[in-house]
């Protein structure tokens, strides 16, 4: 089965651990995960999102052009809570993070901010298939390569025969003839029993001694003997019959065990005892391997273990993540080379960040576009650097404008106070239309800070002292229309100018030099022209640095999965030798 999602479009691109990752939004499907109240969406994906966008879960980005249709392949990146967060945001779209398998998607990706407009004739679907692609990596990637021997091959391989009449090896450990199995620990205190691998009457015998003596029932008695004499073992059985935790491949000296429960503990209680090591632990969900491990803490039986896997969310467990003991191990070993790469890394990343952010245009750099505005439009750029008389008063009074001056660089996300305070800023933020255009009003009460305006947009006239109050017959709009002429006249400004709004076309508005005269929907078109036209001068040196990046990126990535390894393996040395 797969789930289609319609309408992607893109967001930024960011590095991670993985290297890097791009955000992807598109439409929520229809039903539920429309619900129009937010607490109902969050349910829902809290719900369903483990199915449906699982982090890890494999998906496929297909994007049909009038000329060809490419398939991208990826991952789910971004953690379960983000998806969430989404859907408490917004009841029509959605937004994750994939990191795609083919990195040409990303310059795709990057000419996709340059040109949007020019994309409207492409369809973009993201197709997820319900397989949880981190579970099987591993054995794609060991099929890349070329195996001289295959384990279990006698069980795995595909041969004629039934595999039901092929006998079953015990251990290889266990056929040491000095080699027997002490299974003391399932009985009472004081009595002991002994069972050899190869000997059948050692075997019944140990069957029969823990159907009798132990707390194991005769078909968990069985399964014990079963997986201790077989070097592979299959135990399987319904709900509350106590397999429950039990499937285990025994390979050589290391022992795989899919925890299930209470015969589980006991194995792993006999294998220590007998010193059998190391033992790998598999379960399907981070929940079930921190029961087992919390049970495995519980019963004393060993606190010589290292959790793999995703971060886990019960304390008792928390501690014995391979990540934690890096951490800790970290600070001796490698510790200063692991810190300085981390270091290095996060500038990258801040400076990768910043290269995106360009690219993208959710910065813009207001001197830059000055200067392209010089060349290109000298009318324009010399009318937006000289507002009428009456924006410049405002803009020193209540709106502390700051001149952007030629030589001073810096880029501005469009959404700060600094932005604003240049030229360009409160130009296509239209701030000065906000001072025009008057308030909302509810029941005859200003309804507030529409659009960033403050509430009290005339607070710099002061208060007259003869003034005990504004008139309580006097509506509010009618305060508002007597505040914004007394304001003009203060300023010995004889006319109000008239709120544009008019919609002409690029065509004609890229001729217009009077940029103060055009309404909020001229400013975004002709800004948009100006920021993607600057843009696009520096765009193929800006993928060249988000290229070189990107490189330095993988390359610090790559001496810190390196020592980190090196740690880890150390640590394992250390578990596997006190156990």
């Amino acid at each position: 089965m797969f789930s289609v999602y319609t309408n992607v479009r893109f967001g930024n691109i960011t590095m991670d651990r993985r290297g890097l990752a791009s955000t992807l939004v598109f439409n929520t499907p229809p039903g539920a995960a429309r619900n129009a109240t937010a607490s109902q969406r969050v349910a829902f994906w809290e719900r369903m999102g483990s199915k449906r966008l699982m982090p890890g879960g494999l998906v496929a980005l297909v994007w049909r052009t009038p000329r060809s249709t490419s398939i991208y392949l990826g991952i789910i990146a971004s953690p379960g809570k983000d998806l969430v967060a989404s859907a408490r945001a917004s009841a029509s779209v959605l937004t994750i993070r994939i990191s795609f398998f083919d990195p040409t998607i990303e310059v795709r990706i990057l000419e996709w901010y340059q040109r949007r407009d020019a994309n409207l004739n492409d369809v973009r679907i993201l197709v997820k298939a319900h397989v949880m692609y981190e579970a099987i990596r591993p054995f794609l990637e060991a099929l890349k390569v070329k195996a001289t021997s295959i384990p279990f091959s006698k069980y795995l391989v595909l041969r004629e025969g039934s595999l039901a009449s092929t006998p079953v090896d015990p251990p290889r450990y266990a056929t040491d003839p000095c080699f027997s199995w002490d299974l003391s620990s399932l009985l009472p205190e004081g009595h002991t029993l002994q069972v050899a691998a190869k000997d059948a009457t050692s075997i019944a015998n140990a069957r029969e001694v823990l159907c009798n003596e132990s707390t194991l029932d005769p078909s968990q008695a069985e399964a014990m003997v079963h997986s201790l004499t077989r070097e592979v073992s299959l135990i399987q059985g319904p709900p509350g019959t106590g397999k429950v935790r039990c499937s285990n491949i025994l390979l050589s000296c290391i022992h795989f065990v899919r925890p299930q429960s209470y015969i589980t503990t006991h194995l792993l209680q006999v294998l220590i005892k007998n010193k059998i090591s190391c033992i790998i632990l598999i379960a399907f969900t981070d929940h079930a391997l921190d029961r087992l491990l919390g049970n495995v803490l519980n019963a004393g039986i060993t606190k010589k273990v290292a959790r793999l896997g995703s971060r886990s969310a019960d304390e008792r467990t928390t501690p014995y993540s391979l990540e934690a003991m890096e951490r800790m191990s970290g600070n001796h070993m490698h510790g200063r080379d692991i810190y300085e790469i981390r270091r290095q890394m996060k500038d990258v990343k801040e400076e990768f960040a910043g290269v995106v952010a360009t690219l993208n245009g959710s910065v813009v750099d207001p001197e830059g576009l000055l200067l392209w505005l010089d060349i290109h439009h000298l009318g324009q750029s010399q009318e937006l650097a000289d507002p009428p008389q009456w924006v410049n008063l405002l803009r020193h009074e209540q709106y502390d404008w700051k001149t952007v001056t030629r030589g001073r660089k810096g880029k501005l996300a469009k959404n700060t106070t600094e932005f604003n305070r240049t030229e360009y800023g409160f130009w296509v933020n239209g701030l000065d239309l906000d001072f025009l255009e008057p308030p909302e009003f509810v029941d005859g009460h200003n309804a507030g800070g529409q659009g960033g305006i403050p509430e009290n947009r005339f607070a710099v006239l002061g208060t007259d002292e003869n003034d005990n109050g504004a008139d309580d017959s006097l509506s509010q709009e009618a305060i508002y229309w007597e505040n914004l002429i007394s304001w003009f006249a203060s300023h010995e400004l004889a006319d109000i100018p008239e709120l544009p709004i008019g919609d002409w076309s690029l065509d004609i508005l890229i001729h217009d030099d009077d940029v103060w005269d055009m309404s909020r929907l001229e400013r975004l078109k002709l800004s948009q022209y100006w920021e993607s036209s600057a843009r696009a001068i520096g765009f193929e040196s800006d993928v060249e640095v988000f290229k070189d990046l990107k490189r330095k990126y993988a390359q610090l990535k790559q001496q810190l999965d390196a020592y980190n390894t090196e740690v880890s393996h150390w640590i394992m040395r250390r578990i596997r030798s006190h156990v």
